[in-house]
């Protein structure tokens, strides 16, 4: 769920490992919290989720010294492929070549 600010609140259930991820507003860096749940707190949590749902396989694939994150969406948005890099930190940015398989740059756009 995205608010009015630009921050995203996502929980997640990634093969039995629960989490309450916490993303703030911005483009080039943001700020990231992660609580691990228990599957009781994530159940109690779920209900709220209701009609935000994504559903989505990721691929993490190493690329130099950057990871580049590969969600495949199924469900409603079946079809969309996005993309996010990964970088150890800012200046490892301007560094980065992306190969042509990556799509266009939507950072700033």
């Amino acid at each position: 769920m995205i608010g009015a600010d630009g921050s995203e609140v996502r929980l997640r259930d990634r093969a039995g490992s629960y989490t309450f991820t916490v993303k703030s507003k911005g483009d080039l860096v943001r700020g990231e919290s992660e609580t691990e749940l228990n599957e009781g707190q994530f159940d109690k949590l779920w209900p709220a989720t209701t009609g935000k749902r994504l559903e989505k396989v990721r691929f993490s694939v190493p690329y130099f010294e950057s990871i580049v994150e590969l969600d495949l969406f199924s469900g409603d948005l079946k079809g969309l492929i996005v993309t996010e890099v990964k970088f150890p930190d800012t200046s490892a940015v301007e560094d980065f070549s992306a190969p042509d398989w990556l799509g266009l740059e939507g950072t700033t756009n």
